[in-house]
């Protein structure tokens, strides 16, 4: 593994650990944690916070890929067994990484790429649930 690629796992597990205590986590302890200098943080990603921000659309990225798998594993499902089996993995993301989720819908994610990345999760779950949500309207 690289210096950066080792930059970016110490940073994903300190967010992870610290949970909502974002603001806890130090270059010098992700430089630690990744056995590398305090200068390769901002070689490789100018500051602390673009850091912090592709290590979060890692994250997410994961989960958009999750999500665009699971319409095979949702095929036999009723529409409200989709509603609930999509309603329970989105919650559950945000419940297990709470930091990812207040960092998403703080005002400071106006910044492009941010919004790009949680717009794209948005959208894979409203074209999963669009035919649960379809047969709930139909129903009125």
């Amino acid at each position: 593994m690289d210096n950066k690629e080792a930059i970016i796992q110490a940073a994903i597990k300190l967010i992870e650990e610290k949970g909502e205590h974002l603001e806890e986590v130090t270059v010098r302890e992700i430089c630690k944690r990744a056995g590398v200098g305090l200068g390769l943080v901002n070689y490789h990603f100018g500051n602390k916070d673009k850091l912090i921000e592709q290590c979060i659309e890692r994250m997410i990225n994961g989960t958009v890929k999750r999500f665009q798998n699971i319409r095979e594993k949702t095929d036999s499902f009723t529409s409200f067994e989709k509603l609930e089996y999509l309603s329970n993995m989105t919650l559950d993301f945000l419940f297990e990484h709470y930091a990812v989720s207040k960092f998403l819908f703080l005002p400071i994610c106006s910044h492009r790429k941010k919004m790009t990345t949680l717009t794209e999760l948005m959208r894979h779950i409203f074209r999963l649930l669009q035919p649960a949500v379809l047969t709930l309207m139909k129903r009125r």
